[in-house]
C-alpha cells in the first residue's frame, strides 16, 4: 500500500535506498505534454501517471490497478495485420452523451490472438454525437466488413439504429465476468494493442479499484468494482474481450457467418 511504503521506505534501514524520477526526466514529457493529459485524466489518476513528487508517485491510497499486468511493452505493439486481413473483425462503441465518448476496432488474427486496432476517442462536451459513430464504423466498413458491432448503451431503440447498417448487439450485462476475462487475457498475452491507442494505454494506468473503508479497523481496501471515472475505452474493451470468448470457436471463416451468443 502507498502510505506503508511510504512510511518504510522513507525512514531507512530496510535494505533500499529511496529513488524517484519526475515525469519530466522521460524524454518528450515536458509541461505542455502534463497538461494535455491533465484534459483526459482525473487529479488523482494524472498525478499517479505523471508525478512530479514522491507524493504524487505515491498517490491513491486504497487503491488497485484493475489490470495491474498491464505493461507497455507486453501490450502494445505495432499492428501485424492490416485490417483486412484479420479473420473475424469486431467494433465496440461506448455512447456517453456529454461524457466521453469511444470506438474501438478489434480483429482476431490467423495466430487466434485479439488485436485492438484502432481507437476513436471524442472528450467529453466534444459535441460527439451518434453519427460521428456510424462515420467511424463506416469508414472501417468499407476498408472490411466488419462481423459485429457491440453497443452501449444496450436500449433497443439504440441497437435497432445501428442495425440498419451493421450487425450490431447490445453490450453484455455482467460486468465482473468481463473484468476477470480481460484479465486472464491479459495476463496470458492474447491481448494485445496498437501502439496507437494512446487513450486505451492512459486508461490503464488510471482504472483503478473502488476504495471503501473497514467499518471496525478504518482501514481501507479496495473493492472489486471500478471507480467509474468515464473509462469508455476499458469498457469497450471488456464488450470485444466477452465476444471474442463468446464466438471464436464459432466463427467459421470459410462462409463468414458469426453467431453471437454473449449474454
Amino acid at each position: 500500500r502507498p502510505a506503508r511504503t511510504r512510511k518504510v521506505v522513507g525512514r531507512g534501514g530496510v535494505g533500499v535506498r529511496p529513488f524517484f524520477a519526475p515525469y519530466s526526466a522521460r524524454p518528450g514529457r515536458d509541461a505542455a505534454w502534463r497538461a494535455a493529459q491533465a484534459q483526459v485524466m482525473t487529479p488523482a489518476g494524472l498525478a499517479h501517471f505523471a508525478p512530479r513528487s514522491p507524493d504524487e508517485a505515491l498517490t491513491g491510497e486504497g487503491l488497485a490497478l484493475v489490470y495491474p499486468m498491464v505493461s507497455w511493452e507486453k501490450h502494445f505493439a505495432e499492428p501485424l495485420y492490416a485490417w483486412k486481413d484479420y479473420i473475424c473483425r469486431i467494433a465496440a462503441v461506448d455512447l456517453g452523451g456529454a461524457d466521453p465518448q469511444a470506438v474501438l476496432f478489434a480483429g482476431i488474427g490467423r495466430n487466434t490472438r485479439l488485436y485492438i486496432h484502432k481507437e476513436d476517442w471524442w472528450p467529453g462536451g466534444s459535441g460527439m454525437t451518434i453519427q460521428d459513430a456510424i462515420d467511424a464504423l463506416w469508414g472501417m466498413q468499407e476498408e472490411a466488413p466488419l462481423d459485429a458491432v457491440i453497443i452501449d448503451p444496450p436500449t433497443k431503440s439504440v441497437v435497432d439504429y445501428f442495425r440498419k447498417w451493421f450487425k450490431a448487439w447490445p453490450r453484455p450485462e455482467h460486468k465482473w465476468d468481463g473484468l476477470e476475462d480481460t484479465a486472464l487475457l491479459l495476463g496470458n498475452g492474447t491481448l494485445v494493442h496498437n501502439v496507437s491507442c494512446q487513450q486505451t494505454w492512459r486508461e490503464y494506468q488510471t482504472y483503478s479499484s473502488r476504495p471503501s473503508r473497514d467499518p471496525n479497523s478504518r482501514e481501507r481496501y479496495s473493492t472489486s468494482t471500478p471507480v467509474d471515472h468515464h473509462g469508455d475505452c476499458m469498457d469497450c474493451i471488456r464488450y470485444i474481450v466477452k465476444w471474442y470468448l463468446a464466438n471464436r470457436v464459432l466463427y467459421n471463416r470459410s462462409v463468414r457467418t458469426v453467431k453471437m451468443v454473449v449474454d
